[in-house]
């Protein structure tokens, strides 16, 4: 869960980037080419939107474990009052 999307992350990104090269060498023989001076146009990468997508899930599991972490060290301070409980915060991040 934790290694899963940031590897599925990274292979998004390395698929995306094999995709523009291999175009780039296609339009305009070679990314440097001088000959052609304008913009590559390409179609937009439906990998690199699923990258974004895993990037975000990545960090997410970062954000249930930091939840969880902040509300065991609190319980320390339940002896002079001050309760801290995630209750159904977890829940809530794992549903998203």
């Amino acid at each position: 869960f934790v290694l899963g999307f940031s590897t599925a992350d990274v292979l998004m990104l390395l698929i995306s980037a094999w995709r523009l090269c291999l175009n780039s060498t296609d339009q305009r023989e070679g990314l440097l080419a001088p000959r052609y001076p304008g913009p590559l146009q390409a179609a937009p990468c439906p990998f690199l939107a699923i990258s974004r997508m895993l990037k975000k899930l990545a960090m997410l599991d970062v954000a249930i474990v930091g939840l969880y972490l902040v509300t065991y060290c609190m319980a320390i301070y339940k002896k002079i009052g001050v309760v801290v409980s995630a209750c159904e915060g977890i829940a809530v991040l794992f549903g998203a």
